[in-house]
């Protein structure tokens, strides 16, 4: 529980991290300090753009197919997925909001998107869409995560910064989705680089 006065999202205290943005805007800076800055900010964006539009791009495919999302509903182990309503926030802020604080590379995006491609490619009664996009993805960057990066957070952490309700909720979509995935999470470079050209590519394509 966060303490009185303190602005606690995701677990994480917003006025510590208002106060370090702060304390590095008032400290000298030099033009390398602030076109480097930039640069880092219009590629993050970028990256953010492209992932979100291969996520759109894949429930507009699942849609042109007419997949729908009650099918599902007859498969627990699939059903665990979806949620009984639309979010009321963007994808774009939700992707935004997952590489601020999961803080974890881009790197664990593309495996994330390559996870689930995988489920989606193996489980014809799920069809990406605004009902289970959120759940797939936090679920899928949890197991890329742990599977790439040498630190990590616990589920408990990830279920409040992607939603999920509580931590044992977290516990049952990361086993489903390795069920699905038979385990089996190495992803070869070339793989790995696909899937990567595809997000920066995906903008000026579609």
């Amino acid at each position: 529980m966060a303490a009185a006065g303190k602005r606690m999202i995701g677990g994480v205290n917003w006025e510590e991290q208002e106060a370090n943005k702060r304390a590095r805007h008032d400290s000298p800076v030099t033009q390398s300090d602030t076109d480097s800055e930039g640069e880092y900010e219009e590629a993050e964006n970028q990256f953010v753009e492209g992932l979100t539009k291969a996520l759109e791009l894949m429930i507009d495919q699942a849609n042109e197919r007419g997949k729908v999302r009650t099918a599902a509903h007859d498969e627990a182990k699939v059903g665990i997925f979806y949620s009984s309503h639309k979010q009321s926030f963007s994808l774009a802020f939700y992707i935004r909001r997952l590489i601020d604080y999961c803080g974890c590379s881009n790197s664990a995006f593309v495996l994330m998107l390559v996870y689930m491609d995988r489920v989606l490619s193996s489980q014809p009664l799920i069809a990406l869409s605004e009902y289970n996009v959120h759940r797939l993805t936090m679920t899928a960057l949890v197991l890329a995560t742990k599977y790439l990066e040498d630190e990590v957070r616990t589920n408990s952490y990830y279920a409040r910064v992607g939603g999920i309700s509580t931590m044992k909720e977290m516990n049952k979509l990361e086993g489903a989705m390795l069920s699905i995935l038979n385990f089996d999470l190495y992803v070869d470079p070339e793989e790995f680089d696909m899937y990567q050209s595809f997000i920066y590519d995906v903008k000026g394509k579609y």
